[in-house]
């Protein structure tokens, strides 16, 4: 299911970099506000949003019952692991306390985008500099990461995380990640960006499986607040990493560089990956159900 959004995700980029490639700068401006508002409207009239406890007795419509179903196919059923009363901060401490693998997954959540966010930061930045990209080349390269990544999202991850398991998935594309941003960073010659492109479906991989980790940790009434989580450490990362790769990227393209390595912040970046790849390999296997609770009929995520 989170591949299936993710690729989805990706065909909105491909749309996107085609009306950036052939539409005027000041009118991309414009017709983005037009899209977000489009976006507000149909969600507002199409959009039906019913989650009703059990105990209210609730009798609406298969389509509005599926709301309340897990996300994922055999995900454990809803236990209630928090109180109403807790604050959404208590939310999350006591989210991560009931699982191990929740907090290595955010641990893993933190360098990838850490490394994401200061890529885009850096990488169009040292590309402008090193090889004298314009706007029609970034937006080429961009359709070429998008198509190539909405194609592995949609079709590929599927059959792998069914093959080999969502774990051995995130590992490999965070590998994958890493040898294209040490490519990235020593480019001699502008079609190496277009040539490491071979490596993106893997890279496309590696949030879809993050969040199927995650969701696969809780019941169907708690998947909310692990998206949250999962969304609270990822923007910390967006707001921290330009801080860092930004006057960094600058350091070494200027000619007051410690020493001659334009792609210095990108072999940064994937020296982050592997951290992050290397914490991939210690989460467990994520089990397909939840275990029984004793004395109840209900299933609890599985913690280690």
């Amino acid at each position: 299911m989170f591949g299936v959004l993710a690729g989805v995700k990706s065909i909105s980029a491909v749309c996107a970099t085609f009306a950036a490639r052939f539409l005027p700068t000041a009118s991309t401006f414009q017709v983005t506000a037009l899209s977000l508002f489009v976006g507000l409207v149909y969600m507002r009239i199409f959009l039906k949003e019913r989650l009703h406890d059990e105990e209210d007795n609730y009798d609406g419509g298969g389509d509005e019952r599926m709301l309340a179903e897990p996300i994922l196919e055999n995900a454990p059923t809803r236990t209630h692991v928090f109180n109403n009363k807790y604050s959404s901060l208590k939310d999350m401490v006591a989210l991560m306390k009931n699982s191990t693998i929740l907090v290595q997954a955010l641990a893993v959540t933190f360098f990838v985008t850490f490394s994401q966010s200061g890529m885009e930061s850096a990488f169009m930045y040292f590309l402008k500099a090193r090889f004298g990209f314009k706007k029609n080349d970034f937006a080429q390269l961009s359709l070429l990461i998008w198509i190539i990544g909405s194609i592995s999202q949609l079709f590929l991850l599927r059959i792998l995380v069914s093959a080999i398991g969502e774990r051995r998935v995130l590992s490999t594309g965070l590998l994958m990640d890493f040898f294209n941003a040490a490519i990235l960073s020593v480019s001699w010659s502008p079609w190496v960006p277009y040539a490491a492109t071979a490596l993106l479906p893997g890279v496309m991989f590696v949030m879809p499986s993050i969040y199927g980790i995650a969701s696969r940790q809780v019941g169907s009434a708690e998947q909310g607040k692990v998206q949250g989580c999962i969304y609270v450490v990822k923007s910390f990362a967006e707001v921290v990493a330009p801080f860092v790769y930004s006057p960094l990227t600058a350091l070494f393209l200027s000619d007051n560089a410690p020493f001659y390595f334009p792609g210095f912040s990108l072999l940064c970046n994937a020296f982050c990956l592997m951290i992050g790849f290397l914490l991939s390999l210690l989460i467990k296997d994520v089990p397909r159900g939840g275990r029984t609770l004793p004395g109840t009929g209900s299933q609890a995520p599985y913690c280690s």
